[in-house]
């Protein structure tokens, strides 16, 4: 432990930026998976709910539990890029990398139905750009 602080230490200034973005990069990463957590027990509660609202033909109450799932959602995205010279781009990237249910938007029509349209799931992309 003493040779971690001491090379800490010897870094300088510098270290202190870095071991601060750190820190908040925990603290980041904390919150969303609680997050995740509370938006996959949401999910569990419409699925098992809303079938129920509907079929017995309480819509008011189908739509709030819609209201209270749908307020939001949070997705991890990651990607990353590397110019090897100065006229080529190597790039990749995985989208949803948490694979999370989501609804990408809910439409109200004048009829009693709306439309729900599911996210995309986990993606994966790699790619080269080149410009000249």
């Amino acid at each position: 432990m003493s040779s971690a602080l001491h090379l800490f230490l010897a870094g300088g200034y510098v270290m202190w930026p870095i071991l601060l973005a750190s820190i908040i990069t925990v603290a980041i990463a904390v919150e969303r998976f609680r997050f995740y957590q509370q938006s996959a027990t949401d999910m569990a509660l419409l699925k098992r709910q809303l079938p129920l609202l509907v079929s017995s033909g309480k819509m008011q109450e189908a739509k709030a539990l819609c209201h209270q799932v749908f307020h939001s959602y949070g997705l991890l995205d990651l990607s990353m890029r590397w110019s090897p010279k100065n006229w080529l781009d190597v790039y990749a990237g995985v989208t949803n990398v948490t694979n999370e249910e989501y609804w990408e938007y809910q439409t109200e029509s004048a009829s009693a139905y709306s439309t729900v349209v599911p996210g995309a799931k986990r993606a994966f992309f790699i790619g080269l750009k080149g410009t000249y």
